[in-house]
């Protein structure tokens, strides 16, 4: 595909613009499925430019994406899971504005995992995960100078749930996040974390009005909040 400089002449020997995108057959049975793909897409920015001072070939203005995901539940009699993978790598080049050159370029790769289990105890009660891990490295080229940044987080989303009856449903929450940074910037072994969690009722007084009440309380700052609609 030629998707970013149709405006410009074609260069003898191929497209400056490629991208290719692949996918595996969505294998099903029953309820559970899974399905893989892969994307890849590559410029070579080399396009011609011309103005009243200069002309030529743009260089160290290429870019590069590859990136893999797979995707899935499995399911059974009390209990699904549902997944899905991602990992990519990314290369971006800059040589700045034509009469003010500044070479920059971008090195990153990552991944991203996450996990949903649900366990079915009965018909009314259920337990409901979501465990989430994403990894991001980055290193930074501008005019000679190099930096990097590499973040790691760690989330996880809990929901119990007991419907006591048809009108009336009994929830729990526990939710948690760890975050942790090292930046050439910023510093090294920055830490954010943050866990909360919290009861929710919610009921019909009247067959067309719905309540909930409940809150969640912040161990960061010890504080509840409320919560009623």
């Amino acid at each position: 595909s030629d998707t970013n400089e149709s405006f410009l002449p074609w260069r003898e020997g191929g497209l400056a613009h490629q991208s290719y995108q692949l996918a595996t057959p969505l294998f099903k049975k029953g309820a559970s499925f899974l399905q893989a793909s892969a994307f890849y897409e590559d410029d070579d920015g080399q396009f011609p430019f011309q103005n009243s001072n200069a002309s030529g070939v743009r260089g160290f203005n290429a870019s590069n994406l590859s990136r893999i995901s797979l995707k899935g539940a499995q399911v059974g009699e009390n209990f699904r899971l549902d997944y899905n993978l991602l990992g990519g790598k990314q290369v971006q080049q800059s040589p700045g504005a034509i009469n003010f050159p500044l070479v920059t370029r971008q090195d990153s790769e990552g991944f991203l995992a996450s996990f949903s289990p649900h366990y079915f105890f009965s018909d009314r009660n259920s337990l409901k995960t979501r465990l989430t891990h994403m990894k991001l490295d980055s290193d930074f080229l501008e005019s000679g100078l190099t930096s990097f940044s590499n973040q790691t987080t760690t989330s996880f989303q809990n929901e119990w749930i007991f419907d006591v009856s048809d009108k009336t449903k009994l929830q729990f929450f526990a939710d948690g996040f760890f975050h942790e940074l090292d930046n050439s910037f910023v510093g090294q072994n920055l830490k954010q974390d943050n866990f909360e969690a919290g009861p929710f009722l919610s009921f019909y007084s009247t067959e067309n009005l719905k309540h909930q009440v409940g809150g969640r309380y912040l161990f960061r700052n010890q504080k509840f909040l409320p919560s009623l609609s």
